[in-house]
């Protein structure tokens, strides 16, 4: 595998704060709870996240990575993190530029966490994360890195879909060779990126094939946003994630989920029993 300088390539990653993370998912639990459980599910999600990231700096490539956020505690991890660590705060960026005068929300904070390391760390591509990928692993990156050959003329973009068509995952060299889509009210974000490589192809006239590449991945392909993807990805955790902070939350609240009495494998119910509010819920 090609090892990439300290700045070849950074890791681009935006964290919401943690109190107002997963929102849709918090519906699983009493209306009283959910504050508390959206920050010890975001801290969680990003505690691990973290952890892989900073095993892939140490062991494979000193990348630099960016995180973006309005939350200190995330700027407090950051730091304990090491020098490879960048914390941004999201309040303080400069959103002045002109050239993303028509960005809007988490593509506007992209840009400008992509500015940054351009600009100021001489990246030479960029790789984007999103901060809910549970089963995320360093050889999920380790086989990114492969697909990757830096050289001054390297022109490429790998994208990652979710199970919904989003895009849990972008790969862009150089850096600014697309913009992001992610508050597109169109297409699915994985189909907007895809469209826009394409045009970006046939713009510089390269063949879509030697310039995009879809990284199939599971672990970046199963993200958390619902309860329908707890379902999906709590069974998983147990067996390849076991010492996860994610799954600690959950088995601290007795999530358990079950297949109804039907054949469809897909009648599945969740339970959770909060012990601190003495209740037990079965919703879906």
């Amino acid at each position: 595998m090609h090892m990439a300088s300290t700045t070849d390539v950074v890791f681009l990653v935006p964290v919401k704060a943690f109190k107002q993370a997963k929102s849709r998912l918090v519906e699983i639990f009493p209306p009283e709870t959910r504050p508390a459980m959206q920050e010890r599910i975001g801290i969680a999600l990003f505690e691990d996240l973290m952890d892989v990231l900073v095993t892939f700096v140490k062991k494979y490539i000193a990348s630099k990575v960016v995180i973006c956020s309005p939350d200190p505690g995330v700027k407090a991890r950051v730091k304990a993190a090491g020098a490879n660590f960048v914390f941004l705060d999201e309040a303080s960026m400069d959103r002045g530029d002109p050239e993303h005068a028509g960005l809007t929300g988490l593509d506007k904070i992209i840009a400008c966490m992509n500015d940054f390391a351009i600009n100021i760390l001489g990246a030479k591509g960029t790789v984007l994360l999103m901060n809910d990928l549970p089963l995320l692993s360093v050889h999920a990156l380790v086989g990114l890195f492969k697909n990757i050959a830096l050289k001054s003329s390297f022109k490429k973009v790998l994208l990652s879909p979710s199970m919904g068509n989003g895009c849990n995952m972008i790969a862009r060299f150089p850096p600014n060779i697309i913009e992001t889509r992610y508050s597109s009210k169109h297409d699915p974000s994985f189909i907007e990126h895809l469209a826009l490589a394409k045009q970006k192809a046939m713009d510089i006239g390269m063949k879509a094939e030697k310039f995009i590449e879809v990284y199939k991945n599971l672990e970046i392909y199963l993200d958390l946003d619902t309860p329908e993807d707890l379902m999906n990805l709590y069974p998983l955790l147990k067996e390849v994630r076991p010492k996860s902070r994610l799954l600690a939350v959950l088995e601290s609240l007795d999530v358990e989920i079950k297949k109804r009495d039907s054949d469809d494998t897909r009648q599945v119910s969740i339970k959770v029993n909060m012990e601190k509010w003495k209740n037990g819920i079965t919703l879906l």
